[in-house]
Order: structure tokens, then sequence, then C-alpha cells
């Protein structure tokens, strides 16, 4: 019973994982406007992922390994320890931070066990009866003994839901492109946005004011970045489907997502789709044996980039003003302004960091300790973080907790290079897709730090660089 319980339950959570409906209780404002981190919010998709976490520690029978806990617990303790050092102004804003990050480490540690786990046989056995065929979840049906089968398995099943989870986005998409308009609607976290008000996103190219799409996520960014992930876990699902039906679903979706892409008019997230599509390629070249990169067939090569550079050529074609505008900032007035932004704030962070050199503001104090760095009690516009999520990280946890950030970054990449040779060739690539993706969306903005929307995709990431390394042992 306990485990039926817990398979619904984790696939409840990554379902539920995109929507942001919370109920929150506003903050102090930050120079006279609404301030984001600081209010106090519990989101829907926490409820799922409690139950998953308390289910599988009871449930599974897997533990992570030895050296790998060293791995997560000791920069944790020592970003705890930093926030307590740091005083933060605001100890609810903070604690709201930290809340969220534990929560999502827990559910990672969560999926991280289920990868091993004998559960999971069952619970694909139950996806292919309910659902109906699903990429590479044939061997669901009959797992064999071998420890790469049960972790490609496990994580066709999650991915799977991942990818489901995203499919009413590209509704949203849908309806936001052709109506130019997204409709607010409370109850499932989606704010409305018209692009005749200032404020909202758009791409603007002489008179027009074209909305760029929101998705069901607080920013378009936020959108491009979510899609990125989406394009590469369902070209993932594509290469290991073993119908071609199954393989003809997988490129519509993945056709859908480079849409969803395309509409949010993200810069960073086309270039990190770009560059994790460049990475799986290259890592399944590298590791899959010779006769077998030899034996997989020249259409599973191309739809790696055939098809997402065909339906990003047919909608470049179709909106070529949009395009040039964002391609070339000096085009337009819009444009010119958020450059302008982007690197204030870089400046702004870098002037916070020499502020607080050793332990930072505390996790999301950032902006109140700009108003007060600035003398601000009002500002004509809302301030922003450094759109650089390591100037952000810099500044919040000082140099002592980037320090441990980075020992916890080298440590996985140490362990994901180690075991390129003896993981799953198609795991491990999907994996490296992933983080190159991640590493390029990181460089351009904040919310993979900040905002809620933003750590859940980060969490995923993890998620996905953990699986295809040595991460978990049999409890004795």
């Amino acid at each position: 019973m306990l485990n039926r319980l817990f398979n619904i339950s984790w696939r409840l959570a990554i379902l539920a994982l995109p929507w942001q409906t919370r109920f929150f209780i506003e903050g102090p404002p930050v120079a006279g406007w609404p301030w984001e981190q600081g209010r106090l919010s519990f989101y829907a998709s926490w409820l799922p992922m409690l139950a998953a976490i308390v289910l599988g520690s009871i449930s599974l029978k897997t533990q992570l390994s030895e050296k790998l806990a060293k791995i997560v617990l000791w920069p944790v303790a020592a970003l705890g320890a930093v926030t307590l050092l740091a005083t933060p102004s605001n100890v609810a804003a903070a604690a709201q931070w930290w809340v969220q990050v534990v929560l999502l480490a827990a559910f990672v540690v969560t999926l991280a066990k289920l990868q091993v786990s004998s559960s999971e046989s069952q619970a694909g056995r139950s996806d292919f009866r309910t659902i109906g065929p699903i990429p590479s979840t044939k061997p669901l049906e009959d797992l064999t003994r071998s420890t790469k089968h049960k972790a490609r398995n496990a994580i066709a099943s999650i991915v799977f839901w991942f990818v489901l989870s995203l499919l009413p986005c590209v509704i949203a998409v849908a309806h936001q492109v052709l109506t130019q308009n997204v409709w607010g609607w409370s109850w499932l976290g989606v704010a409305a946005q018209d692009p005749s008000s200032l404020g909202v996103s758009v791409v603007q190219t002489g008179g027009l004011r074209w909305l760029r799409a929101y998705g069901i996520f607080p920013h378009p960014n936020i959108l491009g970045a979510w899609s990125a992930l989406g394009v590469l876990c369902a070209t993932h699902l594509y290469l290991t489907a073993k119908r071609q039906a199954e393989r003809a679903a997988w490129l519509i979706v993945q056709t859908a997502f480079v849409t969803c892409l395309f509409y949010s008019f993200s810069r960073a997230a086309w270039l990190a789709a770009a560059m994790g599509l460049v990475a799986m390629a290259f890592s399944l070249a590298r590791t899959l044996p010779k006769d077998e990169w030899r034996r997989l067939k020249v259409e599973k090569r191309l739809a790696i980039f055939g098809v997402p550079l065909l339906a990003a050529a047919c909608l470049t074609v179709a909106n070529g003003d949009l395009v040039w505008t964002r391609a070339t900032v000096q085009a337009s007035r819009t444009e010119r302004i958020s450059l302008d932004v982007r690197a204030q704030s870089l400046r702004d962070g870098l002037a916070v960091y020499a502020a607080y050199p050793f332990f930072g503001t505390g996790p999301s104090n950032y902006l109140p300790a700009l108003a007060t760095a600035k003398n601000l009690t009002t500002s004509p516009a809302p301030l922003e973080p450094p759109h650089l999520v390591w100037l952000l990280a810099l500044a919040e946890t000082g140099t002592v907790g980037f320090a441990a950030i980075w020992f916890a970054l080298a440590s996985v990449g140490v362990l994901l290079r180690k075991s390129r040779r003896t993981a799953d060739a198609r795991l491990w690539s999907l994996a490296l897709a992933a983080a190159a993706a991640w590493t390029v969306a990181l460089l351009f903005d904040h919310y993979a730090w900040s905002l809620w929307s933003g750590q859940t995709l980060t969490a995923l990431v993890v998620f996905l660089v953990l699986a295809a390394t040595p991460t978990n042992e049999k409890a004795a």
C-alpha cells in the first residue's frame, strides 16, 4: 500500500512542478515596490512533494553512498552556518529560501533512491497499463538484472512524467501566441499579461508590441529554460524509444517544445538548448561503443539536430522581424533599455558583494541590501538582482558560502566524469546535455537561485546529473 501511494505521490509531485499556485502573505516593499522574495509563500506543489518525501523515506530500501552524502551535506551545513553568520536583515525571506531549497534537495534524494529501487519496476508496469506505450518503457515490463538497465528505466519513467508535466504549457503558449494575451487565473498561479501594459515582456518592432509567451510561468525567460530542458528530454526519449509510433510521438513533442522555446524569445534559452543538443550528440559519439554508434540509424542522429533546426528555421522565416529585433539589441528602444538594466544590475551586484564580502547578505536578502547601499526609500522602477546567478549567489553567501557551493559542484563534476565509462551512455549524454544547457542559462539570469520556478528546474537538472553518477548503494 505504501509503495502504491509513493508511486502516485512522486508522479503528482513532478506533474505539479511547473505550476505556480500558492498561498502567500505579502512582505515589506523594497524601495516602494513589491518584493517577491519577501513574500511568505506556500506552493500547492509542496503537498505531493512532501508526501513523496515522507513515503519514500519509509518505503525505499536504498540510501545515498557515503561519498555523495558528504558532498551534499557538508556544503549545505556550510551554507547554513554562513546564513546564520550573515545575520540577514529579513529573517523570514532567508527562511523561505531555505525551506524551498531543503524541500527540493530532499525530493532529489528521494528520486535518486527511486533510481535503484525494486519498486520502480512495479511503477513502470503501472505506467504502461495506465498511460499506454511510452519511450523506453517496454523494458519496464521485463527489467533485466543489469544495473544500467535499471537506471535507464527508472530515469525513463521520471523523464516521461517531467515531459508530461510540460504539455499544458504547450497549450498555454499556443493560446497566448494566437490571442496576444495571457489570461489570469489565480487558482493556477497564472498572472494576467497584456502587451499594451508597461512592465509586460514584449518584443517591440516598429509600432508593434508582440507578447513574449509566458506559458504557465512568471516570466518568458523561465518558460524558455523549461522548454529547453523539455527539448533535451524529448530528444532523449526519442533516442531510447523502441517503436516507430513512439519515436514519431516524441518528435511531435520535441517540435512543440521547440515552438514554446521560440516564442519565449529568450536568447539565453535558445543558446542553452543549442549547447545542450551539441553536448548530447558529442557525448553519444564518445561514449557509445563504436559498433552501437554505427548501428544508430541516420534518422536518429538527424533527430538530435534536424527536427529542432527545421522547426526553428520555419518559425524564424514566419517571424523574421521579431527574431531580428531580439538578435540585434540596438534595433529597438526596449532592447536597449533591457541591456542597460542588465548591465546596471551587474554593477550593483559587485557593489553589494563589496559591502558584504565574507558571509554575504543572506539568501533572498540582496534587494534590501541594495536599497540600503544606495540609500533608497523609493525608486522609479523596481530594483533587480544581477542577471548572473553566480554573482547573485556570491553577493548573498559571500566568499565563504560561494566556496562551499563550488566545492559541491566540483565534486559532482568529478563524479560525473569518472562515471563516463561505467554509466549508461544515453543517461550520461542526457546528464551532460542538461548540465551544459543549465550552465549557459545561469550566465544570463538569476531565477535558478532566486525564484521557486527556477529552483525547481535546477533541482531537476541536479537529479539528471546525479542519476548518471554512482550515487546510490543498496542498504545493508
